[in-house]
């Protein structure tokens, strides 16, 4: 019984409507606890969608979660609800860590690409004119310049030719 869909297949053009979202919560339900996490592959065969690799599910979770009416957490074994304080502490204390690396990330993303001429106008990064790799002399009117180019960085590798 188990392995059977438990609700009616989701139409694939409902994936993402509130409707797939308590289709969802419907199979967490019987999911409390870390212990107790459902892939959303699995998720996806329960409620009868073909997703065998669970985007679907996790994009509709990823759109509807504030709409859910108990918080759903992740684990690497899958999806569960809150059973425990220590289950809420351990998942925030994820999501603060997850989050200070990627403001880290964006901190450093940002001076490099200011580091390597490129312009923040109305929004968008405007890149610099591209730089001759060995001489660093500017090749105006050539395309855009290579995020990537080590002049840019400040890194001066030996050897090479300015």
């Amino acid at each position: 019984m188990d392995n059977q869909p438990t609700h009616n297949p989701v139409d694939p053009d409902q994936v993402g409507t509130a409707d797939a979202a308590m289709r969802i919560m419907n199979v967490l339900s019987s999911r409390r606890g870390r212990e107790r996490a459902i892939t959303a592959a699995e998720i996806a065969r329960r409620i009868g969608l073909d997703d065998p690799e669970g985007t679907e599910v996790r994009a509709t979770l990823a759109r509807e979660l504030e709409f859910c009416p108990e918080p759903v957490l992740a684990s690497g074994r899958g999806y569960y609800l809150i059973e425990t304080g220590d289950e809420a502490t351990d998942y925030l204390a994820t999501l603060m860590s997850r989050l200070k690396k990627i403001g880290r990330r964006m901190v450093t993303v940002r001076r490099l690409l200011l580091a390597g001429g490129w312009q923040l106008v109305d929004g968008k990064w405007i890149a610099p004119p591209a730089r001759d790799v060995n001489t660093g002399q500017s090749r105006l009117g050539s395309g855009p310049g290579r995020l990537f180019d080590d002049s840019a960085t400040g890194f001066d590798p030996p050897g090479r030719k300015r």
